[in-house]
């Protein structure tokens, strides 16, 4: 097989956040050094438009066309997919007719056919038990996909501790509402706090009265280098806390636990890589316990550097070289 041209289709918004997105522009920065890559997502400037397919399939179709080796990297909202997106697998053959060749890797969603498929790659410790089996599906601590490392800063241990809190894409659970009061009330060791406020989140409610240092970055660019100046983390669970464990930094992150993800959480609890909580309280507390404690944050750090070292982007990459 020859060389092999990859497109990348992702999409967020304010109800499915920036996880996506993000994790598919993680995949287009660390590839299109090294193969004719093209991604297409609904951001236009610093917009992001309402999902139209047609806009997908048509710029799809010009691609296909015109490559002899395609392999589709398809990272969209599980809901997204199967509602809308789905008809993409219909025309397998037609795309596989006018291009001699083409892959489909689905990113982070395998509770479907797979049929025409050719593997499903989740980026996460755990799947249902009944999946396990299936050979065309891959996951593990391995198959995460994050951005590189950055050099963790040194700093002077007299200085406050930095605190970055990120509540994702669209702050779903409006945690700015709330956090930013309870911290002032019950954490008594003053911190420097960085909240970074997604696209479609509204800002924290900080109080006019602090103790601690506060400090707002709306949709930062360079996010990999605000975490990796941070001592402590609080986010909620998704692509972001694993952002966060990818650069060793002690975390507290906010679960809420549904009938559809309770075992998966209770998996998370029992590998000990973060404080898990179930409501901002229980946040609060995690973060105090992390604050006050250097042998705890140490404990973290060593245990994520031990976790992470396998770029999972290079693994997908040299994947679909190799095997398809």
């Amino acid at each position: 097989m020859g060389k092999i041209d990859f497109v990348i289709l992702s999409f967020a918004n304010k109800k499915y956040g920036l996880g996506h997105y993000s994790r598919s522009k993680y995949i287009y920065n660390s590839i299109k050094k090294k193969t004719k890559v093209y991604f297409l997502n609904n951001r236009k400037k610093n917009t992001f438009l309402r999902f139209n397919s047609k806009i997908y399939d048509q710029d799809l179709l010009k691609i296909i066309s015109r490559s002899k080796n395609v392999c589709l990297l398809i990272d969209l909202p599980t809901e997204l997919f199967n509602n809308k997106f789905n008809k993409i697998l219909k025309k397998y053959d037609f795309f596989k007719r006018i291009s001699g060749k083409i892959s489909i890797i689905i990113i982070d969603n395998y509770k479907i056919d797979l049929a025409n498929i050719n593997l499903a790659w989740i980026p996460s410790f755990y799947i249902i038990n009944k999946y396990k089996k299936n050979k065309k599906i891959v996951y593990g601590w391995d198959k995460f996909i994050l951005p590189k490392k950055n050099i963790k800063v040194k700093k002077n241990i007299s200085k406050n501790l930095n605190l970055l809190i990120n509540a994702g894409g669209s702050d779903i659970f409006k945690i700015g509402n709330i956090l930013p009061k309870k911290i002032e009330e019950n954490i008594k060791i003053k911190l420097n706090i960085t909240w970074l406020v997604g696209p479609f989140a509204n800002l924290p409610k900080i109080p006019n009265e602090t103790f601690h240092s506060w400090k707002i970055i709306i949709s930062p660019k360079k996010i990999n280098s605000i975490i990796s100046k941070s001592d402590i983390g609080f986010c909620i669970y998704g692509v972001t806390f694993f952002e966060l464990l990818n650069q060793s930094i002690p975390t507290s992150v906010l679960c809420k636990t549904t009938k559809d993800n309770k075992e998966e959480i209770n998996q998370l609890k029992n590998q000990n890589v973060a404080l898990v909580s179930k409501n901002i309280i229980d946040s609060v507390t995690n973060i105090s316990i992390l604050v006050n404690s250097d042998s705890i944050r140490k404990y973290y750090e060593h245990k994520m550097k031990n976790i992470f070292k396998t770029d999972g982007i290079k693994q997908l990459y040299d994947y679909v070289n190799k095997k398809l």
